[in-house]
């Protein structure tokens, strides 16, 4: 009788079991401390959630404030800050499709999460004036390409946008800025 149930489980649990995506909330939980240990520039700590939430569609004018486009992406929101709760969020749908957490996942969720740890940080706009940026998801983008590298050593290959010329002449400020403010809890 045991045999039965366990043909049973085999048979009807497995192919969930096999399609279940990758959980990304230790991967990002992980990342936040780092992040959070990195430096606040002296606020207070937000909240990272990661919601399973639908996808939803951005809209073509928040594409425009992203630059050049990209053929990898598919269009959605997978993460954001919301700067009324001080809440990080990121959307876990996004990985729904991706079985493994490999280090497609791991790079992926490091992106979103520095992206918006970026607009945390730059909530009343220190990071913005500073690089004199054209909107605040110039900066964030500026943000993914570097903090990883000050934060875990290494850059992290998975960016919305390489940066353009300007940018990276810019970038160089925000790391500075990024550099005199670590450690400020």
């Amino acid at each position: 009788m045991k045999f039965k149930w366990f043909i049973f489980i085999a048979v009807f649990a497995m192919p969930y079991m096999a399609s279940a995506s990758c959980d990304i909330q230790p991967i990002a939980q992980s990342y936040f401390k780092e992040m959070n240990a990195y430096s606040t520039f002296g606020l207070p700590i937000p909240k990272l959630v990661i919601s399973n939430a639908p996808l939803v569609k951005i809209d073509s004018e928040k594409i425009k404030e992203y630059g050049k486009p990209t053929s990898k992406t598919r269009g959605v929101m997978a993460s954001q800050f919301d700067s009324d709760i001080k809440t990080i969020t990121i959307y876990s749908q996004v990985f729904a499709d991706h079985e493994k957490c490999d280090a497609f996942a791991y790079n992926k969720t490091k992106r979103y999460l520095v992206h918006e740890y970026t607009h945390y940080l730059d909530f009343n706009y220190p990071l913005s004036e500073a690089v004199h940026a054209n909107n605040l998801e110039t900066t964030a983008i500026m943000g993914e390409n570097i903090l990883p590298k000050l934060v875990w050593g290494r850059r992290n290959p998975m960016v919305i946008r390489p940066l353009t010329k300007k940018e990276k002449h810019h970038s160089a400020i925000l790391r500075r800025f990024f550099i005199e403010h670590k450690g400020q809890h």
